[in-house]
């Protein structure tokens, strides 16, 4: 007759964070008591197992608040841990005097700080530490309750945290029972000396793992086994010990080359005792001029104050006038010393620059009481942005004035236009359009000034001004000049100021190899051959048409070159008219700074690069 017997089914779980965990049976007492001292501990609810199908308890300590995330009571939770230790979320509060940003001291507290840039040396933090979530393996074993001798008994050893954090060194043991014989398991155990012992190394948040652990039940006796398990967890902490000296230094947020500035260099103490013997030590910048100091001191660099004795909430306030010389990052290190005392303070500062760039285009020759458009272009190729930028363009009492773009307005012969802020990289166009009352060469003067440009740009523009007789050419620009890889348009106008006729007239247009032909149109058909373009011949050009014809360029190289014109009639026989006009080519490189441009060059491309050495 079978005798049977009933295995009690053993659950297991754990109570403590540090990975001490303990399982229980009917007839077993539990490894470890309950602890009083936690908020309700008596009874201790994790002292008795929960009922099979029941979910998990929560995963946070029993007794404390907030479950996972959690933290001990009076601090929040929810930070992260590291393996094999967990970090303190963001570290504790060093013990001892503030940094100079956040002094008890009124002394301190009130002080100005200086330029709103100042580089202060890293302050304490100044937060409560936040425990990351504690971690927690759940063990639960199944078996069946009742088999028969000589048959395979399956135990499954189920593990699970439900955490937000990560279990390490998980150690999962099983005792061997009196009546049974160990067959096999999945995993295999890493040791069997005694009891079956699994090493599962790390269980990351949620992670579920199972092991099935087959017996022999040899025997008439009841198997009985035991499951544990146990994991580490631990933080790790530090603590920054602080010097009660501090130094910061700061500088103006904005500078250019030629401007006087001053560096402000705050040393003060925030320990108890005094400091004696203080002494700064502060390096003189590249690219700048040592005025002076207050409290003074010798233009050697480095510089060096000995200021003495310090006393607790003292704070020393050097202020050092410079002056920008070249562009550039202006970089310094202030550093304060006491005894074995030590703090610096970096600084970074950078001197911009103006680089202004004038050009001004309009056409070379145009007849008397006819519209001659001009175009004024001022660029910035600096790294600062200039200000107050203001153009100013003499008119001749022999023009007569007819629009001006862009604001531009005559005041008292002067025809002016202001740019309040023209970017680094940025330039701006302005357009105006005269027409001569007479005859003649007419040198057309335009003036750039800017804030901290000492000197002002010049260009100029020379048109002569023919009477209208005959049949003569017009060459209009949509811009003057035009950059390397822009396209623009050229158009010729035929315009008949004599009483006949006009007849098979004939207009070629030819761009300068720097500037590639890309389409023609006109009042006949295009013929493009090469740079060369020639529009099919007119049946007549009568008195008062003026027909156009437009070639479209793209710039391919900077240069000065010339656009040519050829017009051909049967009444201008073996005369043909020729006409040039110039076009000026610019590069989009920028200009090297603290160059002196080319001021001495062709009229029309002053450069001016605002202060340089």
């Amino acid at each position: 007759m079978r005798q049977m017997r009933q295995i009690w089914i053993l659950l297991g779980w754990v109570i403590l964070p540090m990975g001490m965990s303990w399982a229980q049976t009917s007839q077993e007492p539990p490894l470890l008591p309950s602890f009083p001292g936690l908020p309700g501990a008596a009874p201790n609810p994790a002292s008795q197992p929960p009922p099979l199908g029941a979910p998990p308890p929560s995963s946070g300590l029993p007794g404390l608040p907030g479950g996972s995330p959690g933290g001990l009571p009076g601090f929040p939770g929810g930070s992260t841990s590291e393996p094999p230790l967990a970090g303190s979320g963001g570290g504790i509060p060093p013990v001892g005097p503030r940094s100079m940003r956040d002094s008890g001291d009124p002394k301190l507290a009130n002080k100005d700080p200086g330029p709103s840039n100042l580089g202060a040396t890293n302050p304490a933090p100044s937060f409560f530490p936040v425990d990351p979530p504690f971690p927690q393996v759940l063990l639960r074993t199944r078996v069946a309750g009742i088999a028969s001798p000589n048959e395979e008994v399956t135990y499954r050893i189920n593990l699970n945290n439900p955490t937000a954090a990560a279990a390490h060194q998980v150690r999962v043991r099983q005792s061997l029972p009196n009546n049974g014989k160990f067959v096999r398991s999945t995993p295999s155990p890493t040791s069997q000396d005694g009891e079956l012992v699994w090493q599962l190394a790390t269980m990351e948040a949620g992670a579920t793992k199972e092991i099935v652990v087959v017996f022999l039940a040899n025997g008439n006796g009841d198997l009985d086994s035991t499951a544990r398990v146990s994991f580490e967890y631990g933080q790790s902490v530090k603590t920054r010990i602080e010097s009660a000296l501090q130094v910061r230094t700061g500088g103006p947020q904005s500078i250019l080359v030629g401007d006087t500035f001053t560096l402000v260099t705050e040393v003060a103490h925030a320990g108890s005792a005094p400091l004696d013997e203080v002494t700064l030590t502060q390096t003189l910048p590249l690219g700048v001029e040592f005025l002076n100091s207050k409290p003074s001191t010798a233009g050697d660099s480095p510089l060096v104050w000995r200021l003495g004795k310090l006393q607790s909430g003292e704070t020393k306030r050097i202020e050092i006038q410079l002056v920008a010389k070249k562009s550039g990052p202006i970089e310094t290190v202030a550093t304060v010393t006491s005894g074995t005392q030590k703090r610096e303070a970096n600084l970074r500062l950078v001197a911009g620059q103006v680089s202004l760039e004038l050009t001004k285009g309009g056409p070379d020759r145009r007849a008397v009481g006819r519209p001659a458009t001009y175009f004024i272009t001022v660029a910035n190729k600096g790294t600062s942005a200039a200000t107050n930028v203001k153009i100013s363009h003499k008119l001749d009492p022999n023009i007569e004035l007819l629009s001006a773009s862009g604001g531009g307005a005559n005041q008292g012969g002067d025809l002016k236009w202001t740019l309040p802020t023209l970017g680094p990289g940025q330039k701006q166009t302005v357009t105006f359009v005269l027409r001569a009352l007479r005859a003649g060469e007419l040198k057309s003067r335009t003036e750039v000034v800017a804030d901290k440009v000492s000197a002002g740009l010049q260009a100029e523009k020379s048109t002569r001004f023919e009477s209208p007789k005959g049949l003569m050419v017009e060459l209009d620009k949509v811009t003057d000049p035009v950059l390397v890889g822009e396209q623009s348009a050229y158009t010729v106008r035929l315009l008949n100021f004599a009483n006949q006729p006009y007849t098979a007239a004939v207009v070629a247009v030819t761009l300068p190899e720097e500037l590639q032909v890309v389409d023609a149109r006109g009042q006949t058909a295009a013929d493009r051959k090469g740079q060369r373009v020639v529009f099919a011949p007119l049946s007549s050009v009568t008195s008062g048409v003026q027909p156009t014809f437009t070639v479209y360029g793209k710039a391919t190289k900077a240069a000065e070159a010339r656009i040519r014109v050829e017009v051909t009639a049967t009444e201008l026989g073996a005369n043909p008219i020729l006409f040039e006009e110039g076009i000026k080519i610019q590069g989009t490189e920028p200009p090297q700074l603290n160059s002196p441009g080319n001021a001495g060059g062709p009229v029309g491309a002053a450069v001016f690069p605002g202060l340089s050495n």
